[in-house]
């Protein structure tokens, strides 16, 4: 009986710590809904397949710290002063990574890179980490906290060296 109650108890608090976990997510996306300007007209939240494939994609990449993509990886990069400046794209996949406390956030959503300029300054705020991701996965965009924006491109025959990962969906 104490066994089947041990294993009732780690039930209850798995289905709880899920619960809290939605929850979570929910208020960051009514954060995002609230503070971009006019998200629901530029941007769209991504599905769950698409989530899945832009983890495996970003996970891939190498890491300088926690949430900091190593640019100097990269043997093709690019410097931006303003995101006006890059080469215009139709689609583009944002990452922003939200820590603190025992969760991290990835809430990966969509939009033209140039609605993404128009609304930069809100999701600075945000996150001062935004990765931007082209559609097709050949191509990243990093601005970090410094406001230093900063392209690669991922070459099809040289796959980024795997990092520390921070980027993962963490659920449980």
């Amino acid at each position: 009986m104490k066994i089947e109650n041990k294993q009732r108890l780690e039930f209850l608090k798995s289905k709880l710590k899920q619960k809290l976990w939605q929850e979570e997510v929910q208020a960051v996306r009514r954060r995002f809904i609230d503070e971009i300007a006019n998200f629901d007209l530029y941007f769209e939240f991504v599905s769950e397949i698409e989530c899945e494939k832009i983890d495996n994609f970003v996970n891939s990449l190498p890491f300088a710290a926690p949430g900091r993509i190593d640019m100097s990886c990269f043997a093709e990069k690019s410097s931006y002063a303003m995101l006006t400046d890059l080469p215009c794209q139709s689609e583009i996949f944002f990452c922003v990574c939200l820590t603190g406390g025992e969760i991290t956030i990835n809430l990966y959503t969509k939009g033209k890179l140039e609605n993404l300029a128009k609304t930069y300054d809100d999701w600075y705020c945000i996150s001062p980490y935004l990765l931007f991701v082209s559609i097709n996965l050949d191509k990243i965009i990093f601005a970090d906290d410094n406001g230093e924006i900063t392209s690669a491109q991922i070459l099809s025959d040289k796959k980024p060296m795997p990092g520390i990962g921070i980027l993962n969906r963490t659920k449980d």
